[in-house]
């Protein structure tokens, strides 16, 4: 059995280029990103390395929908090896200066 790979911000750059790499290292890949139509591509390039994938439209911030997507991975694919969290917002503070409200916020490109 193959292992898998939970990919968070897995439409584009680093998530994608990491989702690729596991991929490539034989590891199904379950990517979760709003971007719909991104994902959907990284998806397709994910499937040409001849693994299995998911898509998950969904933002990782919401706790419930992030517990449900974990557990439809394992009831599909019977275990959850690696969890690259890789999504999150930009914010030009340093990280001790970032206070919790603005932790929550979303930024537009989001």
């Amino acid at each position: 059995m193959a292992k898998t790979a939970l990919v968070t911000g897995g439409a584009r750059g680093i998530g994608r280029a990491c989702a690729l790499a596991l991929a490539e290292a034989g590891f199904d890949i379950a990517l979760v990103d709003l971007l719909e139509a991104e994902m959907a591509a990284t998806a397709r390039d994910i499937a040409a390395r001849g693994v299995r994938t998911l898509n998950f439209q969904a933002d990782v911030s919401d706790f419930v929908r992030a517990h449900a997507i974990s557990d439809e991975i394992v009831a599909k694919w019977g275990r959850l090896d690696v969890l690259l969290n890789n999504a999150g917002a930009p914010n030009p503070k340093p990280i001790l200066e970032i206070s919790e409200a603005e932790s929550t916020e979303r930024s537009p490109s989001t």
